[in-house]
């Protein structure tokens, strides 16, 4: 009987099943999986004396193929670099991490694109690959999908998350301030802070001192909850999120964004870096130590207050500790309350408050307390953030501690930037940009603060990106003896062009006429068609388009704001583009009135090109979704997230064999119980009428009530009993 329920699921898996992504299905259109063997890797210059190198990566997602050229990101990690494991007793360990496997790049033939990836010794990829048009993000599976299953990585585009965070109740707070005096102070959200009639505009001296650096160093730590949901239970995984987290967020909003200061000069190229890590592997047992790190309920405020609280026991001098950098950030998994997902501590510009960047330690009460700290949760109720609904988070509190409240209403802020008060919909080009209104208060903080701030080089040169606005005439990256580029990214005595980065360069000259320098693969997906070099510019010529009306991969190649896109069927008759599923999921298909999802008109013809993906884990050939092979646990995930009427007769129709082996289990179960319930303990109250009390007595002993059916093969003697013949008869 105990193998009863596993029959039963077994069956289920193996006739029916579904996958188990049901709730990347909530968060996502499509997206796709990858296998790590489907990236072809290959090296083209490795220092085996520092570790640097560059490498070239291929491979195809979302029917766009893909050429990224990408180096160690050098400047990601401060030089005294740390990381620790933690026990539950608070025993620290030191972790090495492979500083050299996270990247930054480019996609080829694309100048305006931005790679930030990590890539593991067995070549898992995670990352974000940021195009002229399109954002891609990739991660890995077992985040969103229990193992086992045949690949490894998700990926998706910008453009396919539903973020269903926005417009909720999901605001993302920020923390008290605390004046001259110790006491906190009530922060209004579209207010400044103002302390004892200081509002941080102060003199140029203070000025030049506290922008003389301009990196603020980050402390970032991972309760259990985040080691055991996010990580994996593995430590590597775990700092390889964070760090990730960090290095995206530094490249793609902070070191490019321009903030002003009180004296009217405009500062760029202030970023984050990581100092130090600290993963907790356990709940800690010693509640003064890490109060932080419990299996407790408290609430999103409580964690904060107590990260920001300095151990009350005396540690060693390399004790990691929240003041000892410009930020510290707490990584967590915990689902807190009016589903709130990040708290920081604001910084003002007055520099008797503390809070925020470069915030020193204080005392309130018994306690140490340091205010340069922030929260980040990446489960929202019982599902997992994705990647790129984590880097908002994570920025939004970043921004908090620098400085900005939430973006007022007015002014040209409230169009959803990156300091919205709410979540938002992540599809909107503001919604990880600084509005002006963040960069003018951030812009006084920084003016009177930043002394903790540390020097990095502020220069690309290295990084493989031609940035002329810097003064290069080529990249080679670091560390390569090119033939064309020297290592101050000027182009040798002799050479006209860079072979790293001029598209229509060979040997440092301007190449022939017959040399591709665009190349489409298969059905375009940006209306390009093949280009050649010109034989007279070492850059690209304007790409050739395709004429309007013809075939792209995900529609009709169309003008649209004065230039000629690939955009869908549905936007050229003014309709919104969906996704059928069954028979219609490679046919182009659109809301209607009603918001019902279906195809576009009654051409037959009007499918979806070769390559796009459809339904979980399938892509159109010909007009028909092709899956890949699933496992059982995958079939019946899938099964139960469409569980409804017509699924459950259509299983039936297809799986006859094993509708009759489940209706036979089920019949067979209650008739037995019944059996077993009933009619079998009628006969044992009938055979007690024919014991002896004594008999009865040693029964008795060995059954656990007197009602209990009683084994017939333990009666001590049956054959002394007198029975009546037809006592085993069926009553």
């Amino acid at each position: 009987m105990k193998q009863l329920p596993i029959l039963i699921v077994f069956l289920f898996v193996y006739t029916n099943g579904v996958s188990p992504d049901h709730h990347l299905h909530n968060s996502l259109r499509q997206f796709t999986t990858l296998h790590k063997d489907e990236l072809t890797h290959q090296v083209l210059y490795h220092d085996q004396l520092t570790g640097y190198h560059l490498r070239m990566v291929k491979f195809t997602m979302m029917g766009r193929d893909f050429q990224l050229r990408l180096s160690p990101h050098q400047k990601l990690f401060a030089s005294d670099f740390v990381a620790y494991r933690v026990d539950r007793h608070g025993n620290k360990m030191l972790h090495e991490v492979d500083k050299n496997r996270f990247y930054s790049g480019h996609v080829l033939g694309d100048k305006r694109s931005l790679v930030v990836a990590h890539i593991s010794e067995v070549g898992m990829f995670t990352g974000m690959v940021t195009t002229s048009d399109e954002v891609y993000h990739i991660e890995p599976s077992h985040r969103f999908i229990k193992e086992p299953h045949n690949y490894h990585m998700i990926a998706y585009r910008l453009s396919d998350v539903k973020f269903d965070i926005s417009n909720k109740s999901i605001d993302f707070e920020y923390g008290p301030n605390i004046d001259d005096d110790g006491h906190f102070t009530k922060s209004q959200p579209f207010g400044k802070i103002i302390h004892n009639g200081v509002t941080g505009h102060h003199g140029n001296h203070r000025l030049k001192r506290a922008l003389k650096s301009n990196t603020c160093q980050m402390y970032l730590v991972a309760d259990t909850h985040f080691f055991n949901a996010i990580g994996n239970n593995n430590v590597d995984d775990t700092i390889i999120f964070m760090v990730s987290l960090v290095s995206r967020n530094d490249l793609r909003t902070f070191r490019e964004t321009t903030f002003p200061l009180n004296n009217g000069t405009l500062i760029t190229r202030l970023g984050i870096q990581v100092s130090l890590v600290m993963v907790h592997t356990e709940f800690s047992d010693n509640p003064d130590r890490f109060p932080y790190n419990t299996g407790d309920g408290a609430d999103i405020d409580m964690i904060l207050t107590r990260f920001s609280t300095l151990p009350s026991t005396a540690t060693p001098p390399e004790e990691p500790q929240q003041d000892r950098a410009c930020l510290a950030h707490l990584f967590t998994y915990r689902a807190f309350s009016q589903s709130r997902l990040g708290l920081a501590n604001i910084a003002s510009p007055s520099l008797g408050a503390t809070g925020g960047i470069c915030s020193t330690p204080l005392r309130v009460g018994s306690n140490t307390m340091v205010y340069n700290t922030g929260v980040s949760s990446f489960r929202l109720g019982s599902r997992t953030l994705l990647l790129v609904e984590g880097d908002l988070v994570f920025s939004h509190e970043i921004g908090h501690n620098w400085g900005s409240f939430h973006d007022p209403p007015e002014d040209g802020c409230e169009n959803q930037f990156l300091m919205y008060q709410f979540a938002h919909n992540g599809d909107n080009p503001n919604n990880f940009d600084f509005s002006n209104c963040s960069k003018e208060m951030i812009g006084e903080v920084l003016s009177t603060k930043g002394n903790c701030f540390t020097d990095i080089q502020t220069t690309k040169c290295g990084n493989f990106i031609l940035e002329e606005g810097e003064g290069e005439e080529c990249d080679a990256g670091l560390g390569r003896d090119d033939p064309c580029c020297d290592d101050e990214c000027q182009l040798r005595p002799e050479a006209v062009c860079s072979d790293v980065n001029h598209d229509c360069c060979t040997n440092c000259s301007v190449a022939s006429t017959n040399r591709l320098c665009h190349i489409v693969t298969g059905t375009s997906a940006d209306c390009t068609t093949d280009t050649t070099c010109n034989g007279m510019n070492v850059t690209c010529p304007q790409l050739e388009l395709l004429p309007e009306g013809s075939e792209c991969l995900f529609g009709e190649c169309a003008l649209l704001n004065g230039a000629i896109n690939c955009i869908s069927l549905c936007e050229v008759n003014d309709l919104t583009s969906c996704q059928c599923a069954g028979d219609d999921a490679c046919r182009v298909c659109c809301y209607n009135d009603t918001m019902d999802c279906k195809p576009l008109g009654n051409d037959t013809m009007m499918i979806l090109s070769n390559g796009v993906p459809c339904q979980e884990d399938g892509k159109c050939e010909n007009g028909t979704c092709v899956t890949e092979p699933q496992d059982g646990i995958q079939k019946l995930f899938r099964f139960i997230r469409n569980l409804s009427g017509d699924a459950v007769i259509r299983a039936i129709e297809e799986n006859i064999v094993g509708s009759v082996l489940i209706c036979t289990v089920l019949l067979w179960v209650p008739v037995s119980l019944l059996i077993h319930f009933l009619i079998d303990r009628k006969y044992y109250k009938r055979f007690l009428k024919y014991l002896r009390e004594e008999d009865k007595i040693k029964i008795r002993r060995l059954t656990a009530k007197d009602d209990e059916m009683f084994p017939l093969h333990l009666i001590p003697d049956k054959k002394k009993y007198t029975i009546p013949q037809d006592f085993f008869t069926v009553i």
